[in-house]
């Protein structure tokens, strides 16, 4: 309703439509009042249909200890590049932006970034669509006396911000179909201040052409990837300010050695956007 909520014994409650969103054990859910529909084809189908699980799936249903790629059991190799990437990210976070009261993880997931950079930032909104997540990292966070974490469980389609945030970071979520992507993009650009920034990734389609022309076995799955081209078409439709970075995930700062070719494709399209 982009209006505000008011806290009544459990629940806050619009002050505008009077609709409640249950707040606890630190976690305040705020989901609209029903899933989007993003699907077009069998692909983008199959992610919509995880969608709509996540989104129907109750806490008492939740088991924490699902929630996606938690530190604890996912292999070394894996964990190894995952911090690559947030090291890459908390270096663009600091030489590309200033203010620093409140980040905000649209797809926080078991919390690498949110656990990463509270320290930068007064307040950090964790957020994500599983519950299962949510109860992990803030688990996590009471076991680490984290107290400016707060955590929300949201839908990133439909964010329950309204012009409010400093900075969002989205990453490895834009993946599931065109329609998708423009429905976050435009997700974020309502959630930020005036001047605040966007980062977010897209995944390069020429990552590993071997892969893309079936010579070695594709383990992309059902995700979509893109283009530069079209990934700057889709970002400039929502911010027109912006910069363009490429990321290699098989180096450790993310950048491609100097000796390797100029030819060798990146792994992701980043973005940092800025609302006017």
């Amino acid at each position: 309703c982009k209006t505000k909520i008011v806290f009544e014994t459990t629940n806050f409650i619009c002050t505008e439509c009077e609709r409640e969103f249950p707040y606890s054990d630190g976690i305040l859910e705020m989901l609209p009042s029903q899933p989007v529909h993003y699907a077009f084809d069998q692909r983008s189908g199959y992610h919509e249909k995880i969608y709509t699980t996540l989104f129907h799936t109750k806490k008492e249903e939740a088991d924490p200890e699902k929630s996606w790629a938690t530190p604890e059991l996912v292999p070394a190799k894996w964990l190894k590049t995952k911090l690559y990437h947030v090291n890459f990210i908390k270096n663009l976070i600091e030489k590309n932006t200033t203010q620093r009261i409140s980040f905000c993880d649209f797809s926080g997931g078991s919390g690498y970034y949110t656990f990463e950079y509270h320290k930068m930032f007064d307040i950090i909104f964790h957020c994500d669509l599983s519950i299962e997540s949510m109860l992990y990292t803030k688990k996590r966070a009471d076991k680490q006396n984290i107290n400016n974490i707060i955590f929300i469980r949201t839908d990133y389609t439909q964010p329950p911000f309204n012009g409010t945030l400093d900075l969002i970071y989205c990453g490895d979520s834009l993946i599931y179909s065109p329609f998708h992507e423009g429905l976050v993009l435009n997700g974020m650009k309502q959630s930020l201040k005036e001047e605040g920034h966007a980062i977010f990734d897209l995944h390069n389609w020429w990552h590993n052409p071997l892969k893309r022309l079936g010579l070695m076995k594709n383990d992309f799955g059902a995700c979509y990837s893109y283009t530069k081209k079209q990934t700057d078409d889709y970002v400039k439709h929502h911010f027109p300010r912006h910069t363009y970075h490429k990321y290699y995930q098989e180096f450790a700062n993310g950048q491609r050695a100097s000796l390797i070719p100029g030819f060798f494709p990146h792994t992701r399209h980043t973005y940092i956007a800025q609302k006017k």
